[in-house]
């Protein structure tokens, strides 16, 4: 019987590890942003861009009605490298999600910073949705090469015929502590708008993205304590286009319809932002035998 039971928790664990698998990546880049290697500050003078790429490679699975998983690299303009695993609870309308979260590689002196990232979500289908998220490293600040990151958003969404729209508040801080005492921080705010427009038996859908962000760069040390501030409207779009029925190609732009610098920093004369991206979404399936059938094959391959 315990063999038996066993043998059923291994294969059921198994076949949901396998079975809908969904691979996604995107690749990008931009140069809306300040210099992260920087370490002083631009004040009154020109703010231009830095370019950054970005990029996230992510595989999720549902193992049941109930339980689901997820594991993130990514690679993020502001938050530098991070590596994220959640495992997500639906209960009902509820879902509850929990895992870790690491910074990899940001600095020479920690190369890995562990931590916690968790969420809490509502849905009622084809009416409102919401959900609520955060996730931070742990850790302080005091030699040379630490840093913390945080995350968080909130959002809030309703179905209208052919059309999801979503309304989202987020927020992403990294501060690091350089050399000389002096720390940095980088420090986004984005309020963002998407209707995601679809229609059935269409192989594509396109999101339209539009909203307001503010980037701050902030420099505290012993020599200087001043922050520079950028402002933007930005316009962007998305496409997911299915080439076949289990994979579908993805990509989008952004470009900022207005922006300005919070005095004394000014906008550059020729300064022009862009953010593009391209990527994919592959499902996996893995056809195998029913659990039961799969039990009487490993009992009968052990005797």
């Amino acid at each position: 019987m315990t063999r038996r039971v066993f043998l059923a928790g291994i294969l059921l664990l198994g076949g949901g590890l396998l079975f809908g698998l969904d691979l996604s990546a995107v690749m990008g880049g931009g140069n809306l942003s300040f210099n992260i290697r920087e370490d002083e500050p631009l004040g009154s003078g020109e703010f231009t861009g830095h370019p950054y790429p970005f990029g996230r490679i992510a595989l999720t699975d549902r193992v049941s009605e109930t339980f689901s998983y997820s594991v993130s690299l990514e690679r993020d303009p502001v938050l530098r490298n991070i590596l994220n695993g959640e495992l997500r609870v639906n209960v009902g309308l509820f879902s509850f999600s929990l895992g870790p979260l690491f910074g990899l590689f940001d600095t020479r002196e920690n190369p890995l910073k562990p931590g916690v990232s968790a969420g809490i979500g509502v849905d009622l289908p084809g009416i409102i949705f919401g959900s609520l998220r955060g996730g931070a490293v742990f850790g302080s600040l005091h030699e040379k090469g630490d840093y913390t990151l945080e995350t968080g958003s909130i959002a809030l969404g309703f179905w209208l015929p052919n059309l999801v729209n979503t309304l989202s508040l987020g927020t992403k801080k990294f501060s690091l502590f350089q050399t000389g005492g002096l720390v940095t921080e980088d420090e986004l705010l984005r309020l963002c708008y998407r209707g995601e427009i679809y229609s059935k038996n269409v192989p594509y859908t396109i999101s339209i993205d539009l909203g307001y962000q503010t980037l701050i760069r902030s420099y505290d040390g012993p020599l200087v304590r001043e922050k520079d501030t950028y402002h933007a409207l930005f316009l962007g779009f998305e496409t997911a286009v299915t080439i076949r029925p289990l994979f579908a190609l993805l990509f989008g732009a952004e470009i900022p319809v207005y922006s300005w610098g919070k005095a004394p920093l000014t906008r550059g004369d020729h300064a022009w932002f862009v953010q593009g991206f391209a990527g994919f979404n592959w499902t996996i399936e893995k056809k195998t035998p029913p659990p039961v059938q799969q039990l009487e094959e490993a009992e009968t391959g052990e005797e």
